[in-house]
């Protein structure tokens, strides 16, 4: 009995000692996965830095005036319509040469041609009064105080079939307005991350990442309501004023953090 007793108590010692062996060999794979995350955590980190939006802005003024005119004509018949609307685009076209736009400058846009319909009191089936035929142009003015009297030619010219859809002005070399736009956007990204950067003790380090949003470079357009026909009998000059325009680019920067 005595023997049993002494083997039983040897080897609660050897199993008391390979438990805890155990349990230290666990605390310290524990410990060391721990301290293996912690330093993944701190260095080369793609979680880690600061994200910022920076705007940029560049104002010029517009050196380009674009103009939206159409040959607008309904008659009886399709033929009709059509030949009138191109006698009438003819005159736009003298009128614009007369102004000294180049053909480049002058190009077609659109070509439709719609039925007109007399619909009944009655809810009866509609019927076929006519026909519209449109002819559209865009025209660059490209000497920008010209374009006042681009619109009065062609107005005059064509008389009552011509219509004036719309004006903007822009900027030709819009490129090298919006690469101002951008620089500006990244000076200031670069502002708003020094600030925060300081405000965490922390130093802020190289950009990672840039991306460009959105961006814009003309004025909204300036309407003019479908003019038609010639000039008032006061011969009053069509006023304009293209005004500045102004380029908007917004850039997200990430930096790194020193």
């Amino acid at each position: 009995m005595t023997n049993i007793l002494q083997r039983w108590s040897r080897t609660k010692v050897a199993l008391g000692l390979l438990g805890g062996l155990a349990l230290v060999a666990l605390v310290l794979g524990m410990t060391r996965d721990r301290v293996t995350v912690a330093h993944a955590a701190t260095t080369n980190d793609p979680q880690s830095g600061i994200s910022v939006t920076g705007i940029g802005r560049a104002t010029v003024v517009p050196d380009l005036g674009v103009i939206n005119l159409a040959a607008q004509v309904t008659r009886p018949s399709v033929s009709d319509a059509r030949d009138t609307a191109a006698r009438a685009m003819d005159a736009i076209r003298g009128a614009l040469k007369s102004q000294g736009i180049e053909d480049r400058d002058i190009a077609t846009s659109g070509f439709n041609i719609q039925p007109q319909y007399n619909y009944r009191p009655d809810g009866g089936s509609p019927t076929i009064n006519g026909y519209m035929v449109s002819n559209n142009v865009t025209v660059k003015v490209r000497s920008i105080d010209k374009v006042g009297s681009v619109i009065d030619a062609t107005v005059t010219a064509g008389g009552n079939d011509v219509r004036v859809n719309g004006v903007q002005f822009t900027v030709d070399d819009i490129e090298k307005v919006s690469g101002d736009a951008r620089r500006n956007a990244v000076a200031n990204a670069r502002a708003h991350a020094e600030v925060l950067a300081q405000a965490a003790g922390v130093t802020l380090g190289r950009a990672r990442m840039i991306v460009e949003g959105g961006s814009g470079g003309s004025l909204p357009p300036l309407a003019v309501a479908n003019t038609a026909g010639g000039k008032g009998a006061g011969d009053i000059s069509t006023p304009v004023s293209p005004g500045e325009s102004t380029v908007t680019v917004s850039v997200s920067v990430v930096y790194d953090l020193n």
